[in-house]
């Protein structure tokens, strides 16, 4: 909507389409001020400041990241060794998965932006697809992902394999998942980082419990749900199964036991599975900005 400019005539108010005022003897039109236009960095390729300097000011109500920044984008983010967690030195790519969607640690403060990892973190191990683990070291679902040794894992990961550059962008935020052993119980978690859950990736929850969030527009396009890793062994990049945080909601048989062991993990084609809580699976993070 165009600016109405009002000058007084005769002592009334009347509106008029342009204004002058004289300056050395000379009409000059006026211009109503213009507010000047934002450089906004490219999640690409922007600096860790520009873009924290962005995201402040995106939280502040004063510029919308929407205009300048698509789902989809990515971003290269170095990440070191982690020799005890089996990670090797390498980069990886996190995407703009979401506008919003998730809480702040607060309550009541909404993300930018949900982001997470393409694909999965690769192995120091020779036979490895993949950087692959467990969700718990024993055959249990008790208190879900809050309790998980997945959860600590992701906090170590946090501290020592991500550029520590790019983890001050990334911010604690809200999270809820199931209470484990087959409860539709859901607990709330504050993480940093955390893993996606299945209605996150596929809007729906047949396989694991209602309430632990929704569909990630990025994961719309179910060819996203294909992550890749290196196979060690040849050097080559092929698909890789990776673990959701949701609690599988079928019972599975497992050593002449039955019972709620499994979670839901992601095939090599990105379908949705159940495996008992202390295989191995790829792993790949999101968090929030």
């Amino acid at each position: 909507m165009s600016t109405k400019m009002y000058v007084g005539i005769n002592n009334i108010a009347r509106p008029v389409s342009k204004i002058y005022v004289g300056i050395n003897n000379t009409a000059q039109l006026c211009y109503e001020e213009q507010a000047p236009t934002p450089t906004v960095p490219s999640w690409s390729t922007g600096t860790i400041s520009e873009i924290s300097n962005a995201l402040q000011q995106a939280y502040a109500g004063q510029l919308d990241l929407t205009q300048y920044w698509n789902i989809g984008d990515e971003r290269i983010v170095h990440c070191a060794e982690n020799t005890s967690l089996g990670i090797r030195e390498q980069d990886v790519i996190f995407v703009l998965m979401h506008k919003g969607g998730k809480m702040l640690s607060d309550g009541v403060t909404e993300c930018q932006y949900v982001i997470g990892m393409k694909d999965v973190f690769n192995s120091t191990g020779v036979n490895s697809t993949s950087y692959a683990t467990n969700m718990f070291s024993t055959l249990t679902t008790s208190g879900g992902w809050n309790s998980s040794t997945m959860r600590t894992r992701c906090n170590t990961i946090a501290s020592t394999v991500i550029d520590q550059n790019f983890i001050q962008l990334c911010k604690q935020h809200i999270n809820r998942t199931s209470a484990g052993n087959g409860s539709s119980t859901i607990i709330q978690s504050t993480d940093l980082l955390t893993l996606p859950s299945q209605v996150e990736i596929e809007g729906v929850h047949n396989k694991s419990y209602a309430n632990e969030g929704t569909q990630l527009d990025y994961y719309k396009d179910s060819s996203h749900r294909i992550k890749h890793g290196i196979q060690q062994s040849t050097s080559t990049v092929v698909a890789a199964t990776f673990w959701s945080r949701s609690c599988y909601n079928v019972q599975i048989t497992y050593s002449r036991k039955t019972g709620y062991y499994a979670f839901c993990y992601y095939t090599s084609s990105g379908i949705v599975s159940g495996e008992r809580a202390n295989s191995n699976k790829g792993v790949s993070v999101q968090t929030v900005i």
